[in-house]
This record gives C-alpha cells, structure tokens and sequence, in this order.
C-alpha cells in the first residue's frame, strides 16, 4: 500500500472515530433533552385541555346564576297551585317556564343537553332538552341528590353518571353525562323552592380539545374529582374508574401490557378534574428519531469522500 493510502486511511480512522465517539455521546445526551422537550409539549397541550373544560363549565355555571335572577320564574317556584284553577294556571305557568329554560339556557350553549328544574310545591317539573323526556324521574331517587341539597344553593359539579332524566335509545343502557346543580331559594324568604340540572351528554364535552388522530395509539381519559372516566377515546372505559389512583399533576411513566406509556396528568384546581394522556414511549421516541441517521449519514458522507480520494 503506497505512502499515500496510508496517510488517507489514517486520515478517514481519524476522522470517522472521533464522530462515532461523539454521535454516540451526543444521541445519549440530545435524545433525554428532545424528550423531555416534546414531553413538555405535550404537557402543556394537556394543560390547555383542562383549562377549556374550566372555561366551559364556568359559563355553564354562569347560565345558572342568570336562570336563577329571573323574577317571574321565582315568582312561579313559589306558587302551590292549591285553588280550584290552578291545572289551567299551572299548566300555562310550565310553557312559561320551559320558554325561559331555552331562551335563557338551553339556546345559549349546544353541548347542554337537559336543563330541568324539579319544583318543591308541585309534582310537575319544567325542563328543555333535545331528548326525549322521563317524566316519571324522581330527581331525589339519585345518590347524588344529596350532594347538591346539601350545598344550600352553591353550584354543585356532578361527575360521570347515567343519565336517567331521558330515555334510552331502543335497549340500550341510560347515556353518561355529567351535571351542574343547585338547590333554588326564595330571594324573599329564602325558602327552598326546588332544584335545577343542566345536564350535559359527556361526548358533547369533545370540543373541548382536538379530535385524536384514528391510528394513534394514545389514550386520553377526562377524569372527575372521584376518579371516574368522564370521557375516553377508549369508550368502553366512560363511567368507570380509572385504572391508576393518586395521580399527581406532571409527567410519569407506566408499562400497560409489558409497553412503556409517558402518562401526562393536568388537574383542574376549581373542578378537582384531571386531564390524563397515556403515549407510548415509542411513539414520542420516532419524534427524536432523526439524531442517529443525522450521525450515520454524516459517516457515510467522510467514508465516501475518503474512498473517493484514495480512488
């Protein structure tokens, strides 16, 4: 081997070991900053997640505080309807009040589905929704009917249920939802006159964030303040509990199946609310992909250009 191939095949050893050395140094410590980079990403997507739902519930809540300023629907509440023409007054009083319901309540946001309110004095109660209606629900048959009477007029967040207050689609099971409820008072007196629900179906609560991609394999769950499923992409899991308890706001790591998942919690600190995304470490690993061909092409390129001087 002359002098000169000698000198260049030194030349291309010194060259190419070094960027060996060094990409591999390099992968080891840019890889753990990209990650933790599109980690962070995701982080703070997921934060603005539950920072729509805040919002959301929030005007919902407003709604409420505006049905309950109404004077003539206080003035209604307090009626008993005991004289002699009170069906015809009460049955007038009722399309006075459901016409309130939608103006007011019901036309100002999509995603409600039933807002109902159950007066103390009288058996029958007022409501506007886009579903059929069960009117033989007794709103104090729920469990959770208590929470809400027991806040003596505050805004109550009801998690993930079945939503019994309308019928079912053929034999299916009653629809999930989630409830805002107060009890009603006489600004006059403060007697109690009754309670309201706004009842929202928990699949119009997506437009709170981007519709997820069909082929990815992310999990996202919408958790309430008892750790229930409110809403899945895996929608066998809604109204269930969560598989994980004490999850901590922040980025975490879990194996579901033997795989490793990054789990990515938000919390709401009005709701209790969390907002949980469950990716893949692989499938945020290809997003950093692109550091080891970066070295192995830089390689490639000193080997051709030595081969090419030797030739």
């Amino acid at each position: 081997m002359s002098l000169r191939k000698k000198l260049t095949l030194s030349m291309l050893m010194i060259a190419v070991i070094p960027v060996m050395v060094l990409g591999g140094f390099y992968y080891q410590y840019f890889s753990g900053v990209l990650l933790s980079n599109v980690q962070q990403r995701e982080l703070q997507n997921n934060s603005q997640i539950i920072y729509s739902v805040d919002n959301f519930f929030n005007s919902i809540f407003t709604i409420s505080d505006s049905l309950l300023m109404n004077e003539e629907l206080m003035d209604i509440l307090q009626k008993s309807y005991e004289e002699q023409s009170s069906p015809i007054e009460g049955y007038r009083d009722k399309a006075q009040v459901d016409k309130r319901l939608y103006k007011d309540g019901y036309y100002l946001d999509g995603r409600i589905e039933t807002i109902a309110i159950f007066p103390r004095n009288n058996s029958m109660f007022y409501y506007c929704t886009k579903e059929d209606i069960n009117p033989s629900y007794d709103i104090h048959a729920e469990e959770w009917y208590e929470k809400i009477a027991s806040k003596e007029g505050a805004k109550v967040l009801v998690g993930v249920h079945q939503n019994r207050l309308v019928y079912a689609f053929s034999d299916a099971a009653s629809p999930y939802c989630v409830t805002v409820g107060r009890s009603i008072y006489s600004p006059y007196d403060s007697q109690l006159l009754g309670t309201m629900l706004i009842n929202i179906n928990v699949h119009d609560l997506q437009t709170c964030w981007p519709a997820f991609k069909e082929d990815s394999q992310e999990r996202f769950y919408l958790l309430d303040d008892e750790n229930n499923v409110v809403f899945s992409n895996l929608t066998e899991e809604i109204g269930g509990k969560f598989f994980q308890g004490g999850l901590e706001d922040g980025i975490s790591s879990c194996r579901i199946d033997g795989k490793l998942y990054d789990t990515i919690v938000s919390g709401s600190k009005s709701l209790g609310w969390k907002s949980v995304k469950m990716i893949p470490r692989s499938q945020l690993d290809q997003e950093i992909a692109v550091v080891p061909y970066m070295t192995l092409l830089l390689m490639l390129i000193l080997t051709v250009l030595a081969v090419l001087e030797i030739g």
